[in-house]
Protein backbone atom coordinates (compact mmCIF):
# COMPACT_ATOMS: atom_id res chain seq x y z
CA UNK A 1 0.00 0.00 0.00
CA UNK A 2 1.83 3.38 -1.07
CA UNK A 3 1.10 6.50 1.42
CA UNK A 4 1.90 10.34 1.54
CA UNK A 5 4.83 10.83 3.87
CA UNK A 6 3.24 13.19 7.09
CA UNK A 7 6.05 16.25 6.99
CA UNK A 8 8.03 16.14 10.32
CA UNK A 9 7.17 19.69 11.29
CA UNK A 10 3.15 19.43 10.58
CA UNK A 11 3.59 15.84 13.29
CA UNK A 12 2.63 18.29 15.81
CA UNK A 13 -0.60 18.71 14.25
CA UNK A 14 -2.09 14.96 14.58
CA UNK A 15 -2.87 16.07 18.50
CA UNK A 16 -5.17 18.63 16.64
CA UNK A 17 -7.76 16.11 15.82
CA UNK A 18 -8.72 12.85 14.36
CA UNK A 19 -6.05 11.48 11.74
CA UNK A 20 -7.89 9.46 8.81
CA UNK A 21 -5.96 8.42 5.84
CA UNK A 22 -8.21 9.14 2.60
CA UNK A 23 -8.23 6.75 -0.33
CA UNK A 24 -7.12 8.80 -3.50
CA UNK A 25 -6.50 7.58 -7.05
CA UNK A 26 -3.39 8.85 -8.75
CA UNK A 27 -4.60 9.37 -12.71
CA UNK A 28 -2.51 9.81 -15.32
CA UNK A 29 -4.65 10.98 -18.28
CA UNK A 30 -4.20 12.93 -21.94
CA UNK A 31 -6.15 15.03 -23.72
CA UNK A 32 -4.75 15.90 -27.11
CA UNK A 33 -1.27 15.96 -26.99
CA UNK A 34 -1.28 17.22 -23.27
CA UNK A 35 -0.97 15.05 -20.27
CA UNK A 36 -1.86 15.15 -16.90
CA UNK A 37 -0.87 13.57 -13.36
CA UNK A 38 -3.17 14.29 -10.53
CA UNK A 39 -4.77 12.66 -7.36
CA UNK A 40 -8.43 12.47 -7.16
CA UNK A 41 -10.13 11.66 -4.21
CA UNK A 42 -11.90 7.83 -3.83
CA UNK A 43 -14.20 7.54 -1.11
CA UNK A 44 -15.62 10.88 0.33
CA UNK A 45 -17.57 12.18 -2.01
CA UNK A 46 -19.17 8.97 -2.97
CA UNK A 47 -19.55 7.98 0.63
CA UNK A 48 -20.98 11.65 1.72
CA UNK A 49 -23.17 12.40 -1.53
CA UNK A 50 -21.06 15.73 -1.47
CA UNK A 51 -19.85 15.92 -5.14
CA UNK A 52 -17.57 19.40 -4.21
CA UNK A 53 -14.99 17.11 -2.63
CA UNK A 54 -14.47 15.78 -5.88
CA UNK A 55 -13.26 19.39 -7.26
CA UNK A 56 -11.68 20.59 -3.38
CA UNK A 57 -9.51 17.98 -3.17
CA UNK A 58 -7.90 17.80 -6.48
CA UNK A 59 -3.60 17.40 -5.18
CA UNK A 60 -0.59 17.27 -7.63
CA UNK A 61 1.59 14.00 -6.57
CA UNK A 62 4.52 16.20 -6.88
CA UNK A 63 3.87 18.25 -3.59
CA UNK A 64 3.84 14.25 -1.70
CA UNK A 65 6.64 11.89 -0.65
CA UNK A 66 5.06 8.32 -0.92
CA UNK A 67 6.46 5.23 0.90
CA UNK A 68 5.20 1.57 0.56
CA UNK A 69 3.41 0.42 3.58
CA UNK A 70 2.80 -3.24 4.19
CA UNK A 71 -0.29 -2.84 6.70
CA UNK A 72 -2.80 -0.15 6.69
CA UNK A 73 -2.79 2.41 9.17
CA UNK A 74 -5.22 2.90 11.81
CA UNK A 75 -8.32 4.67 10.45
CA UNK A 76 -7.25 3.91 6.64
CA UNK A 77 -10.38 3.73 4.57
CA UNK A 78 -11.31 1.59 2.21
CA UNK A 79 -11.61 3.28 -1.64
CA UNK A 80 -15.22 3.25 -2.82
CA UNK A 81 -13.88 3.81 -6.29
CA UNK A 82 -11.59 1.49 -8.37
CA UNK A 83 -11.87 2.59 -11.83
CA UNK A 84 -10.60 6.08 -12.81
CA UNK A 85 -13.06 6.73 -15.99
CA UNK A 86 -15.49 6.49 -13.27
CA UNK A 87 -13.96 9.26 -11.70
CA UNK A 88 -13.54 11.18 -14.98
CA UNK A 89 -17.35 10.38 -15.79
CA UNK A 90 -18.24 11.74 -12.63
CA UNK A 91 -16.16 14.68 -12.88
CA UNK A 92 -17.66 15.25 -16.08
CA UNK A 93 -21.25 14.74 -15.22
CA UNK A 94 -20.35 17.04 -12.35
CA UNK A 95 -18.92 19.66 -14.89
CA UNK A 96 -22.23 19.82 -16.85
CA UNK A 97 -24.37 20.08 -13.20
CA UNK A 98 -22.54 23.07 -12.40
CA UNK A 99 -22.50 24.74 -15.73
CA UNK A 100 -26.40 24.56 -15.58
CA UNK A 101 -26.45 25.56 -12.03
CA UNK A 102 -24.36 28.52 -13.35
CA UNK A 103 -26.85 29.57 -15.94
CA UNK A 104 -29.55 29.51 -13.25
CA UNK A 105 -27.68 31.78 -11.30
CA UNK A 106 -26.84 34.30 -13.85
CA UNK A 107 -30.10 34.56 -14.53
CA UNK A 108 -31.33 35.15 -11.26
CA UNK A 109 -28.94 37.55 -10.32
CA UNK A 110 -28.88 39.84 -13.60
CA UNK A 111 -28.73 42.97 -10.87
CA UNK A 112 -29.09 46.97 -12.30
CA UNK A 113 -26.32 49.33 -10.68
CA UNK A 114 -29.00 50.24 -7.83
CA UNK A 115 -29.78 46.74 -6.85
CA UNK A 116 -25.76 45.83 -6.75
CA UNK A 117 -25.28 48.75 -4.43
CA UNK A 118 -28.48 48.33 -2.42
CA UNK A 119 -27.12 44.61 -1.40
CA UNK A 120 -24.54 46.24 0.52
CA UNK A 121 -26.85 48.67 2.98
CA UNK A 122 -30.45 47.22 2.70
CA UNK A 123 -30.69 43.53 4.45
CA UNK A 124 -33.41 42.51 2.52
CA UNK A 125 -32.06 42.92 -0.70
CA UNK A 126 -28.84 41.19 0.83
CA UNK A 127 -30.27 38.38 2.06
CA UNK A 128 -31.78 37.72 -1.69
CA UNK A 129 -29.11 38.10 -3.67
CA UNK A 130 -26.02 37.21 -1.57
CA UNK A 131 -26.54 33.78 -1.54
CA UNK A 132 -26.32 32.93 -5.29
CA UNK A 133 -23.25 35.29 -5.54
CA UNK A 134 -21.71 33.01 -3.35
CA UNK A 135 -22.93 30.35 -4.69
CA UNK A 136 -21.95 32.01 -7.78
CA UNK A 137 -18.09 32.43 -7.06
CA UNK A 138 -17.78 28.60 -5.88
CA UNK A 139 -19.22 27.49 -9.15
CA UNK A 140 -16.69 29.31 -11.28
CA UNK A 141 -13.96 28.39 -9.37
CA UNK A 142 -15.04 24.50 -9.34
CA UNK A 143 -15.08 25.10 -13.13
CA UNK A 144 -12.15 26.90 -13.74
CA UNK A 145 -9.82 24.42 -12.14
CA UNK A 146 -12.06 21.50 -14.72
CA UNK A 147 -11.00 23.70 -17.57
CA UNK A 148 -7.56 23.60 -16.24
CA UNK A 149 -6.92 20.09 -16.47
CA UNK A 150 -9.54 20.03 -19.70
CA UNK A 151 -11.95 17.57 -18.08
CA UNK A 152 -14.82 18.31 -19.92
CA UNK A 153 -17.94 16.59 -22.52
CA UNK A 154 -16.79 17.43 -25.55
CA UNK A 155 -13.02 16.47 -24.67
CA UNK A 156 -11.55 12.72 -25.45
CA UNK A 157 -9.53 11.41 -22.23
CA UNK A 158 -6.99 9.02 -22.30
CA UNK A 159 -6.24 6.87 -19.18
CA UNK A 160 -2.44 6.36 -19.32
CA UNK A 161 -2.42 4.59 -15.68
CA UNK A 162 -3.92 4.59 -11.89
CA UNK A 163 -2.92 4.06 -8.65
CA UNK A 164 -4.30 4.01 -5.28
CA UNK A 165 -2.28 6.28 -2.94
CA UNK A 166 -3.63 6.92 1.09
CA UNK A 167 -3.29 10.62 2.25
CA UNK A 168 -3.40 11.63 5.50
CA UNK A 169 -6.22 14.42 6.54
CA UNK A 170 -6.61 15.81 10.07
CA UNK A 171 -10.16 16.68 10.88
CA UNK A 172 -10.76 19.04 14.08
CA UNK A 173 -14.59 19.54 14.48
CA UNK A 174 -14.46 21.71 17.67
CA UNK A 175 -12.59 24.03 16.41
CA UNK A 176 -14.47 23.84 12.42
CA UNK A 177 -10.75 23.47 10.88
CA UNK A 178 -8.52 20.10 8.88
CA UNK A 179 -5.19 19.60 7.72
CA UNK A 180 -3.49 18.08 5.64
CA UNK A 181 -0.15 16.98 7.04
CA UNK A 182 1.47 15.30 4.44
CA UNK A 183 1.33 18.53 2.35
CA UNK A 184 1.71 21.68 4.73
CA UNK A 185 1.50 22.53 8.33
CA UNK A 186 -1.07 25.02 7.62
CA UNK A 187 -4.58 24.35 7.85
CA UNK A 188 -6.06 22.92 4.78
CA UNK A 189 -8.09 25.94 3.26
CA UNK A 190 -10.39 23.62 0.37
CA UNK A 191 -11.53 21.38 3.40
CA UNK A 192 -11.43 23.84 6.34
CA UNK A 193 -13.64 26.12 4.10
CA UNK A 194 -16.05 23.26 3.41
CA UNK A 195 -16.84 22.38 6.83
CA UNK A 196 -17.32 26.21 7.80
CA UNK A 197 -19.48 26.32 5.06
CA UNK A 198 -21.82 23.55 5.01
CA UNK A 199 -23.43 21.39 7.47
CA UNK A 200 -23.80 18.49 5.43
CA UNK A 201 -19.92 18.18 5.36
CA UNK A 202 -19.59 18.72 8.89
CA UNK A 203 -22.51 16.08 9.83
CA UNK A 204 -20.69 13.95 7.32
CA UNK A 205 -17.19 14.05 9.17
CA UNK A 206 -19.23 13.64 12.33
CA UNK A 207 -20.58 10.66 11.17
CA UNK A 208 -17.33 9.29 10.25
CA UNK A 209 -15.51 10.08 12.72
CA UNK A 210 -17.78 7.81 15.31
CA UNK A 211 -17.89 5.12 12.98
CA UNK A 212 -14.31 4.84 13.49
CA UNK A 213 -14.00 5.44 17.28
Amino acid sequence: MKYAQIKKRARKLITQGILIWIPMMRIRYSVGNTQYDKLFDAYLYKKSGFRLFLVALIRDPSDFTFEEVENPRKYTLEPIITDPNEIMNDLIDFKESLTKKKKEIDEKIRLTPFAQAATLFIPMVGEIYSKPIDDLWIIENALSILDTLQISPDKKIDIISHELIFMPIIIDLDKKKAYEPALSTKESKSITFLLNKYKVVRKFFEQLIESLE
